[in-house]
């Protein structure tokens, strides 16, 4: 099902860039009618032109698919600032990530597990402990929504969770605090 879904967000994502490359190469047209007329130009080097204009507009589609279905650490860590107003951790080092591809209303999941200095995670956790938006979570400390989630902690019990807060806001946010000082995990879901 998933490589159904990744199909069609690739042949969406080809025609969108088929169609502004469209555009662009009408804009392009007249000035190589131009430069060929005047010899600036060869049809040799029209080819080669233009075969890297199609060989880029593909790589754009690949690119953008690929980071739909795979967002960089990039993402991750403004999914933290955002959803804590916080900066994220300087020593901080994503070790694992899962997300979900956005559905029609924009909602998605992602979640992340984060490696830090002893200090960094101690600070991290008096500081969200002092914010009047995050409050312990005493419900089972229970985090973890998603299938993908599972499998991200799969080596990590309920034992291993120091302390979850979550966020009381319009998204549903929830952070965990491991026993072994350094590791967190949050997930996000819309």
């Amino acid at each position: 099902m998933i490589y159904l879904i990744a199909a069609v967000i690739f042949l969406v994502v080809c025609l969108v860039f088929a169609f502004l490359g469209a555009l662009l190469y009408l804009i392009y047209k007249p000035f190589k009618k131009w430069l060929l007329d005047n010899g600036k130009l060869s049809p040799k080097n029209s080819q080669i032109i233009n075969k890297s204009f199609i060989a880029l507009l593909l790589s754009l589609s690949i690119y953008f698919t690929w980071t739909a279905f795979f967002p960089s650490d990039d993402f991750y860590e403004e999914e933290f600032e955002q959803n804590t107003g916080m900066d994220f951790p300087k020593s901080g080092v994503i070790i694992a990530t899962d997300s979900g591809y956005p559905d029609l209303h924009g909602d998605y999941s992602a979640s992340a597990m984060v490696d830090m200095d002893k200090n960094e995670f101690e600070k991290l956790k008096l500081q969200l402990s002092s914010q009047v938006e995050f409050q312990i979570d005493t419900t089972k400390q229970n985090i973890g929504i998603t299938m993908g989630y599972r499998k991200m902690v799969k080596n990590i019990n309920e034992e291993d969770i120091d302390v979850v807060y979550y966020h009381n806001g319009k998204e549903w946010f929830k952070i965990a605090f491991l026993k072994n000082g350094k590791t967190i995990i949050f997930e996000r879901s819309s």
